[in-house]
Order: C-alpha cells, then structure tokens, then sequence
C-alpha cells in the first residue's frame, strides 16, 4: 500500500509561501505522510524554488506540472480555470483546503485540522500562502537554506558592511502597511538607536530617497529597485531576508510577512512598528 501524501501548493509573495511549505511538511511529518510541494511560478513569485533555498534540504519532494494542469487540478477553483479543479481535484485528494475558503479557521484549530486529517485518510491538497499548522520555528532554520547565489547576492548588496539591526519598511499595494507602520514612526526609532549602521529593507524608492538623506552614513541598501515579478527580483528579496536574519534585531511594517520569515531564518527579535 502507497503512503498518503500531502501537497502542497504555495500561494502568494515569497515570504508566503515558505511559511505554507513549513507547514505543510510539519502537518505531513505529524500524519506520517509524503509531503509534495507543487510550485507554480506566477506574476507574485517567479522563480524556480532551487534558486532561492537549496532543495536538498526540503524533506519533501517537488513537482512542477505543467500550466494546464495546474489550473485544472492544484489551483483554487476560479472562473479562470472554468471550475475544473472542483471537478477534478476530487479525483485526487480526499480533502482539499483552500486558504479563503475553508482552511483559514484551521490556522487557529491545528488540532482540529489534524484530527480532520487523519479521520478522512487519503491524499490531501493545501493551497495556501499561511502558517495553516503550528510548526516548530527550528524546523523552519533547518529546512529553508539559502542558496548560494542567494548568499552571494547579500554579500554584494552589503559590501563589507555589517548592520546592527533591520529597518523593514513595506508599501506599494500593502494597504495595512502604508496606514498602520508611518514613515515617521521608523525615522524616531532609526534617532533613538544613535550612530548605529542599519539595513534598510523597502519596496518604495521614495523611502529609500528619504532615509539615506536623513542617514546618509549609517543606511545600507539594495540600491536595486524591487521587481518581484523577475527571477532576479526574487534573488534579491531572498537576499535581503538573509541580511536581515543576520542583523540584532528587526523593526518591521504591520502585517507584511517578509520580515516575519526573516526573524524566524535567523532567530531574530521582531518589533512590529504601528501606530
């Protein structure tokens, strides 16, 4: 008798998905099935998984299907794929959990979700882009290695330079970001810590002009712009996770998951700035 298996199917950014990964493998290793990690490269996150964190750790297999497929099967049952994946996804797996629509009350029950899961038995499919299960956050240090191109990027970006602590400051399209976590509130915290040299960590070139002005001695930066829709892109934000994993501490924007992901790689305190 084959052994169930779990798929996983990462959604979203790229801390997103890293934080489902973990979960999925941890839910897997408590039912003692196979984990599966099927990655889908789209306009949010696209890179292949080998070039941001060295598969070979991953205790997981993972499978790449090709476009239709994955928009008959793994995705979330939407008009764009005409509702195939509720027609056929069922063929598949005994449960299906989607994010929005039925898993997000689980990211709060894992004993529920676990329970769940063992009664049904069979193969399993989570599309998600959370923590839907409670993992250890060693397991996530042990598991999510960066690459060394990764590595390699950092070392540029940092140029022999070594930040004392992390300023993570989110905007473009992150609503909660932009009203809760003001610019002003990180320019007191960046004074009060003196004449320390900071990474600072932004998707916003008009912060990146407004901080290095203030701080021009003690801001270090990528002085590439964000493109999270290119594979060097996401090279790059893997490389800035790996700087601010390596920092003291990390001064972060309500509600964004890149500086959660980076505490959690480097075992980081985590101070959420907001009003």
């Amino acid at each position: 008798m084959s052994a169930r298996k779990i798929y996983i199917v990462p959604d979203g950014g790229l801390g997103n998905r890293l934080r489902a990964i973990v979960s999925g493998i941890f839910l897997a290793r408590e039912i003692d099935a196979v984990p599966i990690i099927v990655w889908h490269r789209d306009s949010l996150c696209n890179v292949d998984l080998d070039r941001i964190i060295q598969t070979d750790k991953l205790p997981a297999r993972i499978i790449t299907p090709p476009e239709p497929a994955y928009r008959a099967i793994y995705e979330i049952p939407r008009r764009r794929n005409l509702m195939l994946p509720a027609i056929l996804a069922p063929m598949k797996f005994s449960l299906r959990f989607y994010d929005d629509v039925n898993l997000r009350p689980y990211c709060d029950d894992c004993p529920a979700l676990l329970k769940l899961v063992k009664k049904t038995g069979g193969n399993s499919l989570f599309f998600s882009g959370q923590e839907f299960y409670d993992f250890p956050r060693e397991l996530f240090r042990e598991i999510i290695c960066p690459t060394n191109e990764v590595i390699s990027r950092a070392t540029e970006i940092l140029a022999g330079r070594n930040p004392e602590f992390t300023v993570q400051i989110r905007r473009t399209d992150h609503l909660i970001a932009i009203e809760r976590s003001p610019l002003d509130l990180f320019l007191k915290i960046i004074r009060e810590e003196g004449l320390l040299p900071f990474f600072l960590a932004t998707d916003d070139q008009e912060v990146k002009r407004i901080v290095t002005s203030e701080f021009p001695d003690r801001t270090i930066i990528n002085p590439s712009e964000a493109h999270r829709g290119s594979s060097d892109g996401l090279i790059d934000a893997m490389a800035e996770i790996y700087i601010m994993s390596q920092t003291k501490r990390i001064y972060a924007s309500a509600g964004s998951s890149f500086p959660v992901i980076a505490a959690w790689l480097g075992s980081v305190p985590l101070t959420p700035v907001s009003r």
